[in-house]
């Protein structure tokens, strides 16, 4: 189980309407970052 990429995709998506740009290009970092970590942890 888990939430897909198009999901997250979708989440960030989300979050640049709902919490204005500078908001949803952290939110893209974040998830960067984790998928670094995810694929070299």
């Amino acid at each position: 189980m888990g939430v897909t990429a198009d999901e997250l995709a979708e989440l960030v998506t989300h979050i640049a309407f709902y919490g204005g740009w500078p908001v949803a290009f952290s939110a893209a970092d974040v998830l960067r970052t984790a998928k670094i970590d995810r694929l070299t942890g």
